[in-house]
């Protein structure tokens, strides 16, 4: 049975000779992980509902939050740092750099070490901004089906209180 190839030619988006299954792998695992450590907003929620009742009033936001995006950061900086691995792979073993310099087009080398690590990058920090609006949405739904009035600037507060990024 042939074995199923990705859409994606990865060999065109990076250096020539380079391990991108390894690496590709790495960004999936880091997205994951972060991702995961996100769901701790969950505990803090659940919390927060079991003592409502004794506090009377709705936790803020950014209270529940806490540390839950404490992985998005290191996983973007991970991804960037491996734009710095890229560029120094062409100078590494076979010395593909003198091949890159011949190139017609002088940006391909740079288009193969930033492309991968920034589109990662990118789709993580997107990641990041659709789980806070899934978060939100979740917490807003709560404190109107309860009846809890919540602060009316929820979004400026959260910005002014941002401990992770």
């Amino acid at each position: 049975m042939k074995k199923q190839r990705s859409k994606i030619n990865w060999e065109r988006h990076t250096p020539p000779g380079f391990d991108y299954e390894t690496e590709r792998s790495l960004f999936i695992a880091a997205l994951i992980i972060s991702v995961l450590w996100s769901l701790s907003f969950f505990a803090r929620f659940f919390d927060a509902v079991i003592y409502l009742g004794e506090w009377h009033n709705a936790p803020y936001f950014y209270e529940l939050l806490g540390n839950a995006f404490f992985c998005f950061p290191i996983a973007i900086a991970l991804m960037l740092s491996s734009i710095a691995i890229n560029y120094a792979h062409y100078h590494s073993g076979s010395k593909s750099i003198y091949l890159m310099r011949r190139l017609p087009n002088r940006w391909e080398r740079h288009r193969r070490c930033i492309e991968i690590p920034l589109a990662s990058a990118s789709i993580t920090f997107l990641t990041a901004i659709i789980i806070v609006f899934i978060y939100y949405l979740i917490y807003m739904f709560w404190i109107n089906k309860h009846g809890y009035h919540p602060y009316a600037n929820q979004l400026k507060l959260l910005l002014e209180n941002w401990r992770v990024m």
